[in-house]
């Protein structure tokens, strides 16, 4: 008797690890040398901060401190996890594509990775060597160039016939959008990465060079935090990111929207020259020209005014108190996350398809998976509607597309809903 295959579909995307750890423990995946695919517009390759590393196999520890943008590497810290095959979506750019091979473990009490790339010294992970580590692949690339890929292109190691799979799915693989756009204007977002911007040695550099960069990273995150509080008021929660309430309020108006970056890499089989129609969640708030105060203007009642502070940070304080954050209370916590999400050379994607788009890459995805031919031992599907990551009026028609094409390619699925929250109204058909 064919047993249907686990599905777990969760709203935050951090909470897909309590599954994979229950599977784990019911012995459903084995302890090691689990592959995980792992399709969606962000890595989630950040260790979170609170993470002891001696209590990496922690269950209950590890869970308390992950969220969406940290899960996965307390896994393959624990031995767990040994390779990821970040798919990434067509207009996402945080890591290169390619291979990289390296370790992940401790260094001087806190959890590290050798892996020198800009992604991993802008969150000062990178150490390098660790006192006790286990082997990481991580291998990053596009459906396109998977697709086009020999069956066997890269080695054994990224073919599951030999291995326990699972599959991870971010609905924002399909439709992405930066939430932190959406509240703030395009002047702040921008000023935003002018001084958050860091450069990085090659990462075939001297190790001394890396360090070096490393250190002057976690010293500007440091001041930009603190001044920021001092500037601004303090957060009164916990909340990464704009509300739901805040997100659905920009659900009202319906426009056509510019899409710089949006290049999907798959036939659409759709006439380029049509409007894509989406509402006003898929485009960045643009508030700039709602007042002529002069940021410099020091009539305007505002908190700044210190000469040691960059005038750019003095300008956005400023700003922020004239233009604060589109349905969000001003909090020094929530720029600091914005901050932390950009530089001059990257940002969060942003690209909100049309359904023809989100269609087509389904399709794509359900070719490469029956390309692996084997069936996920498990399925994780996060919906990242709450957060704004993935657009809620379409997150309930990705989900049950997603699940439709997954159900035509391996039979039988028994699908648990893990989620409370209700959806934004959108519309399935």
């Amino acid at each position: 008797m064919v047993r249907p295959v686990p599905v777990y579909v969760v709203e935050p995307h951090h909470h897909a690890l309590h599954h994979i750890y229950q599977a784990i423990g019911r012995k459903k995946l084995p302890f090691s040398k689990v592959l995980m695919v792992h399709f969606d517009a962000h890595p989630d390759l950040v260790l979170p901060p609170g993470l002891d590393p001696a209590r990496c196999r922690d269950r209950d520890h590890v869970l308390d401190v992950v969220d969406i943008e940290s899960w996965i590497l307390p896994a393959a810290l624990a031995g767990h996890l040994d390779r990821v095959l970040w798919v990434r979506s067509p207009w996402s750019d945080q890591l290169p594509d390619g291979d990289q091979q390296f370790l992940i473990g401790s260094r001087d009490g806190q959890a590290r990775v050798t892996c020198p790339l800009p992604y991993f010294l802008s969150e000062c992970m990178w150490t390098h060597q660790v006192d006790e580590g286990h082997e990481l692949g991580l291998r990053v690339q596009t459906l396109d160039a998977l697709l086009e890929a020999k069956p066997n292109d890269g080695g054994n190691a990224w073919q599951p016939e030999d291995r326990c799979f699972v599959l991870d799915i971010d609905l924002d693989f399909y439709s992405t959008q930066d939430p932190f756009a959406m509240v703030l204007s395009q002047s702040q977002m921008q000023l935003l990465r002018q001084l958050y911007h860091a450069s990085f040695p090659d990462p075939t550099a001297n190790p001394g060079l890396l360090e070096e960069a490393q250190a002057k990273r976690r010293a500007q995150l440091q001041h930009l935090k603190e001044q920021l509080q001092h500037h601004l008021p303090k957060a009164e929660s916990s909340n990464r990111g704009p509300s739901i309430d805040t997100l659905n309020g920009l659900c009202h108006e319906v426009g056509p929207i510019n899409n710089p970056q949006a290049t999907s890499g798959v036939d659409l089989q759709a006439d380029s020259s049509d409007s894509v129609k989406v509402c006003a969640l898929g485009k960045p708030v643009d508030r700039d020209t709602d007042s002529g105060v002069d940021l410099r203007d020091d009539t305007v009642n505002s908190p700044v005014a210190d000469a040691k502070v960059d005038p750019r940070l003095l300008d956005l304080c400023n700003d922020l108190t004239i233009r604060p954050p589109k349905g969000e209370p001003l909090e020094a916590k929530l720029i600091h996350d914005a901050g932390c999400t950009c530089d001059m050379d990257s940002q969060l994607p942003y690209h909100v398809s049309s359904r023809d788009e989100i269609l087509a890459l389904i399709k794509s995805t359900t070719r490469f998976l029956g390309r692996l031919n084997a069936k996920p031992a498990l399925i994780t599907i996060a919906r990242s509607s709450l957060d704004g990551y993935c657009p809620p009026p379409d997150v309930d028609f990705v989900q049950e597309r997603v699940l439709d094409a997954l159900r035509e390619l391996y039979g039988e699925l028994n699908v648990s809903l893990d989620y409370d929250e209700p959806s934004a109204p959108g519309n399935l058909e």
